[in-house]
């Protein structure tokens, strides 16, 4: 499963803050492809290199 978080304020010694479901929980998508179809419905306008180097994708799936 893949998160999205973006560095606060845009500063990325400030960690990230991340999609949230409306119970408060992080908002997961099934792959990457998925969670940039969510960020273009809802109104960010990147192309796909942009995206990457705007917000993190966090696999939940990989080990550390």
């Amino acid at each position: 499963m893949i998160q999205v978080g973006k560095a606060i304020n845009g500063i990325s010694i400030n960690g990230n803050e991340w999609l949230l479901n409306d119970n408060g929980t992080v908002k997961e998508f099934k792959d990457k492809e998925k969670a940039k179809a969510f960020l273009r419905d809802a109104g960010i306008d990147l192309t796909d290199e942009e995206m990457e180097d705007s917000f993190t994708f966090k696999d939940t799936e990989e080990e550390d």
